[in-house]
């Protein structure tokens, strides 16, 4: 349906935004065809950090044990 509308969506993972995510606003900016002013900073203090690995298989596991998850 997005294609014959011709829209293009960006997308932006959750690693992305927590590996850099002043350079993901700017890839947003850019995107929607916003231009940061010359002497305008971008102070972008993100709390968001990665989950260890081993909280988010059992996020994953206690998903798929539920009734919501169907193959």
């Amino acid at each position: 349906m997005l294609d014959v509308n011709q829209i293009k969506p960006l997308e932006i993972t959750y690693e992305s935004i927590v590996e850099d995510a002043k350079m993901q606003v700017c890839r947003v900016l850019n995107f929607i065809e916003v231009l940061p002013l010359p002497h305008q900073v971008m102070d972008i203090n993100s709390q968001i950090q990665k989950m260890p690995c081993d909280i988010s298989q059992e996020i994953i596991r206690q998903y798929k044990s539920s009734n919501l998850f169907t193959d």
